[in-house]
């Protein structure tokens, strides 16, 4: 790495240690950990990674909560400039501050439990 003039910094650095319930539940009395550099990197619960944040259990339940909560936040926002547009306007901004939130690495989503996709589908229904 150092050729390359890449440094390590372990601050910032997040390693993430992938298995099924049954078998994070027996790891988390000995996390493995990466020695890199002199640096010692412990396992961590959740990785973030292009604004999404993966969980050991590839449950994205943390990542879908601050989906929601990001949206909810635009929406508040949004209502108060509400009775100064007209619905053309108002839907346009819903759509432009939305529906890229909830479009964004969406495919990950693919497959995953309907309590999980459940807090999306609210989002969607308050943004009506």
């Amino acid at each position: 790495m150092l050729s390359h003039r890449l440094k390590l910094k372990p601050d910032k650095t997040e390693f993430l240690w992938l298995e099924t319930t049954g078998q994070l539940a027996k790891l988390h009395d000995s996390r493995p950990e990466l020695a890199l550099q002199n640096c010692t990197i412990q396992t961590s619960d959740e990785a973030h990674s292009l604004g999404v944040i993966v969980q050991s259990d590839l449950s994205f339940k943390r990542h879908v909560q601050a989906v929601s909560r990001s949206s909810f936040f635009q929406l508040r926002h949004l209502q108060n400039v509400q009775h100064s547009a007209d619905n053309e306007t108002a839907a346009t901004l819903i759509h432009a501050f939305l529906s890229s939130r909830l479009d964004y690495c969406n495919s990950l989503l693919s497959g995953a439990p309907k309590v999980v996709t459940y807090v999306l589908q609210n989002v969607q229904n308050a943004a009506v």
